[in-house]
C-alpha cells in the first residue's frame, strides 16, 4: 500500500448525491496508517449522520 497526501488519491471517491440503495466506490484517505471499517458523513455540523460499512 501506498500513502498518499490527504484527499490526493486517484482513486479519491468524489462528492456525490446516492439516492437510496446506490453505492459508490474509492478510496478513502487519511493522515496515519490505519485499516477503515466504517465511514460516517455528517451534513453540517449537527446535521444527521450516515454510517456505511467499508468493505
Amino acid at each position: 500500500m501506498t500513502e498518499s497526501p490527504l484527499a490526493a488519491d486517484e482513486n479519491q471517491i468524489d462528492t456525490v448525491k446516492l439516492a437510496p440503495g446506490e453505492n459508490v466506490t474509492g478510496a478513502v484517505t487519511g493522515k496515519g496508517k490505519f485499516t477503515a471499517k466504517t465511514v460516517t458523513y455528517t451534513d453540517g455540523l449537527i446535521g444527521d449522520s450516515i454510517r456505511a460499512d467499508v468493505s
